[in-house]
């Protein structure tokens, strides 16, 4: 019995590849200092995140708020929300991969570590491809990765003209992120336009007769692709709708050459960014068959607003608040609304955070089923929120109370 269990022990172990200490303490250190260089900037509550992981756990162990996360009690109105968007997701965990522009700016990622080398560096588990990122200006360089700036980000507490919450539908993470940000800032505009696929370029391969983008090999033997090259119209940014059917088991991708992570889709269609900055320049996108067929039927081009969503973002943060870390279990900032607002935010709704407006404790509300939110009467108000862990705390005091029972009752055994 004995023998049976250490022998399945060592090779279940055997199986699990595990990282060098070195690699990963030099790539812990380098974020790290990254997130410290952060911090001494910018004195404001916000988000930090990189378009490469190591793991889920990135912003815990380099101590930075970021999106990702792994833990097995995770909130689950968190994660249905985190699916709504389109981002990379499971039960007990979520990253910001297949992030685009409008979730940087809903939840608040004001600064971004961008690699400064491509998918093979080892230095990475996951590489995530994006454009748009490597087009912004660098506030600070490092070995692996540059600091930029997202001039777009929400402040994780905003104030909303509209009490209502968003109308959300699974599998359209496009529909999702306008809706989100029509219900944020109380104005209706389409951020997404969809994009007619190209022809199809085949290579032993052969388009379905009886349903539409569907794709045969012709001979199973030999390697099977089929190739879309498209030509931007615009600089703005364009993306790939990929439905979870397109992962890595069915199918590889490529964009310009640039292999795409696709190898955990989960249940929900994510959004892979293929341009940026190219106008008039060729795309072309590859899938390279695994089976005998591949179903494109379902995977979408958009064409991003990004005119449009500049000069909503512009105008909407001008009027917003500036809020700051006062302590691990508090924030605090001074607003000045003009009529009746909702203060809503992306800090996850619960009963143990306690806001006081102007010394005075008021009511909170979800916003999205999900986020902390409270209303402000028209007037000057100074906000400040703790976090009071209250079940924690009944822990700490049910276990400090049998600790002194349990002292009583030894002293009381030394004098008998």
């Amino acid at each position: 019995m004995a023998l049976s269990s250490t022998s399945n022990l060592v090779l279940s172990l055997s199986s699990i590849s595990y990282q060098n200490n070195s690699e990963y303490s030099n790539y812990t250190t380098e974020v790290s200092k990254a997130s410290s260089w952060v911090q001494n900037h910018d004195y404001h509550f916000y988000r930090t995140e990189k378009n490469f992981s190591r793991s889920d756990n990135d912003p815990l162990s380099s101590n930075y708020a970021g999106v990702s996360s792994f833990n097995s009690i995770n909130n689950r109105q968190v994660i249905r929300f985190i699916n709504y968007l389109g981002l990379k997701n499971n039960d007990n965990s979520f990253e910001n991969q297949y992030a685009t522009l409008a979730t940087d700016s809903i939840l608040g990622i004001k600064y971004y570590l961008v690699a400064s080398h491509q998918y093979d560096n080892p230095a990475f588990n996951t590489y995530d491809y994006r454009p748009s990122l490597m087009n912004k200006k660098t506030l600070k360089q490092y070995q692996d990765f540059n600091i930029i700036k997202n001039q777009t980000a929400l402040p994780l507490i905003f104030a909303s003209p509209t009490s209502s919450n968003p109308h959300l539908i699974s599998n359209d993470p496009t529909q999702n992120q306008t809706n989100i940000l029509n219900n944020i800032t109380g104005k209706k505009f389409i951020l997404y336009q969809e994009n007619y696929w190209p022809l199809a370029q085949l290579q032993n391969a052969k388009e379905s007769k009886s349903n539409w983008h569907e794709f045969n090999k012709i001979n199973p033997e030999l390697p099977s692709k089929v190739s879309f090259t498209f030509v931007p119209t615009s600089n703005d940014p364009y993306y790939l709708e990929l439905p979870p059917d397109l992962d890595q088991n069915n199918t590889t991708i490529r964009v310009n050459h640039q292999l795409i992570d696709n190898s955990e889709l989960g249940n929900n269609n994510h959004l892979i960014e293929i341009a940026n900055q190219q106008k008039d320049k060729p795309v072309k996108i590859t899938f390279t068959l695994h089976h005998r067929e591949l179903y494109l039927g379902n995977a979408l081009i958009w064409q991003f607003n990004q005119t449009k969503f500049n000069q909503v973002l512009k105008s909407y943060l001008k009027k917003q608040p500036q809020i700051k870390q006062t302590s691990a279990l508090s924030l605090s900032f001074n607003f000045k609304t003009k009529s009746r607002e909702t203060l809503k935010s992306t800090i996850p709704y619960s009963s143990a955070w306690l806001v006081y407006d102007n010394h005075h404790l008021i009511q909170t509300k979800p916003f999205a089923h999900t986020f902390l939110s409270f209303d402000l009467k028209p007037g000057h108000h100074q906000i400040k929120l703790i976090y009071l862990p209250l079940t924690l705390l009944v822990g700490m005091l049910i276990s400090l109370i049998a600790l002194i029972v349990f002292i009583i009752i030894l002293s009381k055994r030394k004098f008998m």
